[in-house]
């Protein structure tokens, strides 16, 4: 079966301005239960280089608990 999404133009996020606002990245990679994630060190790099040349301001916060992160 064939969805088609419509889009109005109020549910599209404005991406005229040079400034575009603020994209936060965590990178949750030590957890009490499992080994450590290895790589989101580059998934980190990858999606803030992304999120740079898209013009955002970029925030990275690492190994958050989730009480912190709620």
């Amino acid at each position: 079966q064939l969805i088609t999404l419509m889009h109005s133009q109020q549910d599209c996020y404005e991406m005229g301005r040079k400034s575009r606002g603020i994209a936060i990245i965590i990178n949750n990679n030590k957890f009490t239960r499992s080994e450590k994630r290895t790589g989101s060190e580059y998934d980190v790099t990858n999606a803030g280089g992304l999120f740079k040349d898209l013009y955002f301001k970029v925030k990275t916060y690492k190994d958050l608990r989730a009480d912190v992160s709620l």
